[in-house]
């Protein structure tokens, strides 16, 4: 809750949280920054990562407020450290 009180706190157009774990971002990001009136897009790593009872899957979280920010447009691209694809938006204000 002091994270998210944090990130609320900057009233920021665009957010962009990396190494969010896919069910934080499902059952704690998304529904949460939605009540502040941001979308919400989730893009996983292509790798997984084993600890000793699960697998933990994370990825990068971007969240925009619908007031005033519309998405124009989806790109993929490769990274060029760890070769897995990823989503970048285009936005418009």
């Amino acid at each position: 809750q002091n994270l998210l009180r944090e990130i609320v706190g900057y009233r920021a157009g665009i957010l962009c949280l990396e190494e969010v774990q896919s069910d934080h971002f499902e059952e704690f990001f998304a529904p949460e920054l939605d009540k502040h009136r941001y979308q919400a897009l989730y893009k996983k790593k292509t790798i997984e990562i084993y600890n000793a009872i699960a697998v933990a899957i994370n990825g990068c979280a971007t969240f925009f407020r619908r007031d005033g920010i519309t998405r124009q447009k989806n790109m993929t691209f490769k990274n060029g450290v760890d070769n897995y694809p990823f989503s970048d938006c285009f936005f418009t204000c």
